[in-house]
């Protein structure tokens, strides 16, 4: 008998999960040059732990999704966004210093009044049931393959 859960189906299963996510957590991605939202994408696939990662290299990413408590931060880091928006580098800075960067949360992931929001944890939770029908799907046609 020709076993359905093989690990070419579980790598499919992996990859298509992984597409779904990315494509919610760019639409959930707060975006100013699209550099960051061009960044994400799916990793690290995992067949035995059934696992795949989802995320970006840039750096900024992850103070988009988690926020950050009161620092400051590299002038070059925020100069050219800063400017961007025609706001002045230094009080942003000192913004920063003194607040910190909020973020939204998982359930309310939607603008803050910083305009920082998370963009991976909500795509995950908010693709689950995309993800539970792409599974049935691929399950019926392994089905419909074993009957034929």
């Amino acid at each position: 008998m020709k076993e359905i859960f093989n690990n070419k189906f579980k790598e499919t299963i992996l990859i298509k999960a992984g597409l779904i996510i990315e494509g919610r957590a760019k639409e959930l991605v707060s975006t100013d040059t699209g550099t960051l939202r061009s960044s994400i994408s799916p990793s690290d696939i995992d067949v035995k732990n059934m696992t795949v990662k989802i995320g970006t290299p840039i750096s900024y990413g992850y103070y988009m999704e988690y926020g950050a408590a009161p620092h400051v931060p590299p002038f070059k880091a925020i100069e050219k966004w800063a400017r961007r928006h025609n706001i002045n580098p230094y009080a942003l800075m000192n913004s920063m210093k003194k607040k910190g960067i909020k973020a939204g949360s998982v359930n309310s992931p939607f603008k803050t009044p910083s305009g920082y929001r998370p963009f991976l944890r909500p795509a995950l939770h908010q693709s689950v049931p995309r993800i539970r029908e792409m599974i049935s799907k691929e399950l019926k046609k392994e089905i419909n393959k074993i009957k034929k």
